[in-house]
C-alpha cells in the first residue's frame, strides 16, 4: 500500500520539524521543503534514524523568490506526482526593512505569496476521492492585519506579520469553499506562541521574547501538537473551513472574513504572482 504524503514547508526546525519527526513516526512519505538544505539533509538523517521511515525527503524551497517556488513545484510534480497533504509552516517576521527577490515586502512575500503560489501550483497533485487536507498556519495577531488593499504590499515590521497572518486566513476560507468538491479540507491553526528561531534578528525585542517571556512560551514539541491533531485526526470534508487557537475552533464572524475583501484579495494575489486562482 502506498503510504499519503505530507509537504511540509520549513520543516528543519521549530515546529515544522518536530511536525515531519511525527508524521514520519505514522508512517507518512515526508517531503521537507526548506531554504536552507545542509540543515535539512541533517534533519531528514535525524528523521530517518528516529523512525526508521526512510521515506523522509529533502527539496530545496525559498519562499522568498517566485522562481524558486515554481522550480520546486516543477521538481515535486516530475517526482512525486501526487500529494495528499500539503502544511503551509514555514514563515517569518522581519522588523527590518527588505524585499524578496521580487519585490515585495519579504514578511508578507515569505509568509503569504510564497505559499499563495506554491498552494495553487501543486493543487492539481490532490487524488480526486481521497482524504486531502491544506492547513495554513495562521497567528493570533492577525485580527491585527485589517489592511487597505492598495497598500497591502507597503505594510512592515508587526503590521506586515499580522496583515500576512490575516491574509493566510481569508485565503484559507477562499480555498476551503473553492476545494470541497475535490474533497480536500483547508484549515488555520495559530500553534500558540512558540519558542522558534522567529526571533533571532539580536534586537532588543527579540532578547526580550527570548528571556523575559521564555517561561510563558511553549516548546516546539507544545507548539506542533494542535497542527498534528488537524493532521492526524479523522475528519469529512464537512470539517473543513475551520480555524484553530491552539486546540481550540474559534468562531469567526462575517465581518472577520467578508466575501468582497475575500474576492478582491484573490484576485489581486493572483495577479501579482502571475498565477490563476
Amino acid at each position: 500500500m502506498t503510504p499519503r504524503l505530507v509537504l511540509i514547508t520549513g520543516a528543519n526546525r521549530g515546529i515544522g520539524r518536530e511536525i515531519a519527526l511525527r508524521m514520519a513516526g505514522e508512517g507518512f512519505q515526508v517531503v521537507m521543503a526548506c531554504r536552507n538544505v545542509s540543515k535539512a539533509l541533517l534533519v531528514r538523517d535525524d528523521i530517518r534514524a528516529r523512525t526508521g521511515n526512510a521515506l523522509v525527503d529533502v527539496l530545496p524551497l525559498d519562499l522568498s523568490s517566485l522562481a524558486s517556488v515554481r522550480m520546486f513545484a516543477d521538481t515535486f510534480r516530475s517526482t512525486y506526482r501526487r500529494l495528499n497533504m500539503l502544511i503551509n509552516n514555514a514563515g517569518i517576521l522581519a522588523f527590518s526593512k527588505g524585499c524578496t527577490s521580487d519585490g515585495f515586502e519579504q514578511t508578507v512575500g515569505v509568509n503569504y505569496l510564497g505559499p499563495f503560489l506554491l498552494t495553487s501550483l501543486l493543487l492539481p497533485l490532490f487524488p480526486t476521492g481521497e482524504d486531502n487536507r491544506i492547513i495554513n498556519l495562521t497567528s493570533m495577531v492577525w485580527p491585527l492585519g485589517t489592511f487597505d488593499i492598495e497598500r497591502f504590499l507597503a505594510y512592515k515590521g508587526l503590521k506586515a506579520y499580522a496583515v500576512s497572518k490575516y491574509a493566510i486566513l481569508l485565503w484559507t476560507m477562499y480555498m476551503a469553499d473553492k476545494l470541497a468538491v475535490r474533497d480536500i479540507t483547508v484549515q488555520a491553526v495559530h500553534p500558540g506562541v512558540v519558542r522558534t528561531g522567529i526571533f533571532s534578528q539580536r534586537k532588543w525585542y527579540d532578547v526580550l521574547i527570548n528571556t523575559v517571556m521564555r517561561p510563558f512560551l511553549l516548546s516546539v514539541e507544545q507548539g506542533a501538537l494542535p497542527v498534528l491533531k488537524l493532521a492526524l485526526e479523522p475528519q469529512g470534508i464537512e470539517k473543513t473551513a475551520r480555524y484553530f487557537k491552539g486546540f481550540k475552533e474559534q468562531s469567526l464572524q462575517a465581518a472577520d472574513v467578508p466575501p468582497a475583501l475575500i474576492k478582491v484579495l484573490m484576485q489581486r494575489s493572483a495577479d501579482w504572482v502571475n498565477t490563476r486562482m
